[in-house]
């Protein structure tokens, strides 16, 4: 898809002014940006969400040893 995408805005660039060639081309950036910020709040998400269930784990491992210990 994103080929594509870049082949749409290679034909658009090249009929294009110069003008609208800065614009096209901010648009292209700017979207660009928007899938790296997506990117990493999803990864973030991700990570918080590991550590999350790391120390559910790692609380139930604690409490069945102390339920063995007494």
């Amino acid at each position: 898809m994103a080929k594509t995408e870049r082949n749409s805005v290679k034909k658009r660039v090249s009929k294009a002014s110069k003008d609208e060639k800065n614009k096209i081309e901010n648009q292209y950036l700017n979207s660009i940006k928007k899938l790296e910020i997506s990117f990493e709040e999803v990864l973030e998400n991700h990570k918080r969400k590991i550590q999350g269930d790391i120390f559910k784990v790692k609380r139930s491992n604690d409490r069945k040893h102390q339920k063995k210990s007494r």
